[in-house]
């Protein structure tokens, strides 16, 4: 899961191009969604294929300088094709929708999903060796932004004004998916480089963790912002990042700073062991989960172990996905578990679910303050991977109850 930190913007409508051609076009454009839930376009089996042209070198170059990796898709090739549900999709602790549900494309036991929220909006990258769709969920109705066959895709950020990103895209680390088309915006080295984390921190300014190095983005420009000896011995996993410091985690450093003006630095009295995802409201507040299922908690200067590493009898204890949604409070997604740790308070378990049950959480996101938040969780029934109707579920959380979108 990828959270970002900024204010509430105006809720996008569009991610169609402007009629003007903005090079980041407007949210407002679209007409209403269609009453009855349609999957728009598929991302596996060729309903909707991402277009890909490159010449001998291996890509389009836009007037702008940018890399253009696909032609814009056009509203014929992505129709608008209705999927009966096969039925409730049930778990534990989930009440039914009130509607129809999203009824996404069956895929590869390979499948991962990513998710990220702002407002009311969620948007649910699921992805497999087969391709990659991106869907934007407003007010329970789904939308289908971007799809393509390219193998290999496993995250997404979005901007405050609507820019939506996915990673890797082929031997581009971050490729913009705005339009329905996919433009780079920076190239890996090679193909072994993993792509590692993403933080927004708006419009202008986002970072990215490579394997063992930094990129920035400023406006339109992207670049090397620190590289690292393989000797250095880190492996980064996730960052988060403000205007100025970047807090990064990983294996070889439990928690690193690094700013423009500072080498990279273990953050001081952090305890001992690698974690494997960070998130926070702001570099005084933040919060580190690692594949042990301990998950940290830093009130600067002050270090503090909410969770310890646990696991009941078959179930994996690794912490899957962070959200925090004020500097005192953060919830929290393993395979079977869905909890909100409190400073003060005790642990709140929100689902909980048997470990032989087929169904995993993979990514969690939120939007809102926390007397008025909303948590997203998307979820994989293993049981489905190939059902007509496919395996994700999005599920949302609105501090009382969990219901199925």
């Amino acid at each position: 899961m990828r959270t970002m930190g900024y204010a509430a913007q105006p809720k996008p409508r569009s991610l169609w191009p402007s009629p003007r051609g903005s090079v980041w076009p407007s949210l407002d454009s679209m007409g209403p969604l269609t009453a009855a839930l349609v999957l728009v376009g598929s991302f596996a089996l060729g309903c909707a294929k991402a277009h890909v042209l490159a010449d001998e070198d291996g890509g389009l170059f836009r007037e702008d300088g940018g890399r253009d990796l696909s032609t814009e898709l056009d509203d014929a090739a992505v129709p608008d094709v209705a999927i009966a549900d096969q039925g409730p999709w049930t778990a534990p602790g989930v009440l039914p929708p009130p509607a129809e549900v999203f009824c996404g494309e069956p895929t590869g036991a390979d499948v991962s999903v990513d998710l990220v929220a702002a407002d009311d909006v969620a948007w649910l990258l699921v992805a497999s060796s087969e391709g990659w769709a991106v869907y934007a969920n407003e007010s329970g109705e789904y939308r289908t932004v971007a799809s393509g066959d390219e193998r290999g895709v496993r995250q997404i950020a979005v901007a405050p004004d609507g820019r939506i990103w996915v990673m890797p895209f082929g031997r581009c680390a971050v490729a913009e998916v705005s339009s329905g088309s996919a433009a780079c915006e920076f190239m890996r080295a090679s193909d072994d480089e993993v792509v590692a984390g993403m933080s927004v921190v708006s419009n202008q300014q986002q970072w990215v963790v490579l394997t063992r190095r930094i990129v920035a983005g400023l406006g339109a420009n992207w670049g090397n912002f620190r590289e690292f000896h393989p000797d250095v011995g880190v492996v980064y996993r996730d960052l988060w990042g403000d205007s100025s410091l970047l807090t990064l985690a990983g294996d070889g450093v439990g928690v690193a700073v690094v700013g423009p003006f500072t080498d990279l630095q273990a953050a001081p009295g952090v305890p001992a062991g690698d974690n494997s995802i960070v998130a926070g409201t702001d570099r005084s507040h933040l919060w580190f989960g690692s594949d042990s299922g301990r998950i940290l908690q830093f009130d600067d200067p002050t270090w503090t172990v909410r969770r310890s590493a646990r696991g009941r009898n078959g179930c994996r204890p690794h912490t899957k996905g962070l959200w925090a949604d004020s500097q005192t409070s953060v919830f929290a997604i393993a395979e079977q578990e869905l909890v909100r740790l409190q400073q003060g308070t005790e642990e709140q378990m929100i689902l909980q679910w048997e470990c032989s049950f087929a169904t995993t959480m993979e990514a969690i996101a939120g939007a809102g303050t926390p007397a008025a938040s909303e948590v997203f969780v998307a979820a994989v029934d293993h049981s489905r991977l190939r059902d007509a109707c496919g395996p994700v579920v999005l599920l949302r959380y609105d501090g009382t109850v969990v219901r199925r979108m």
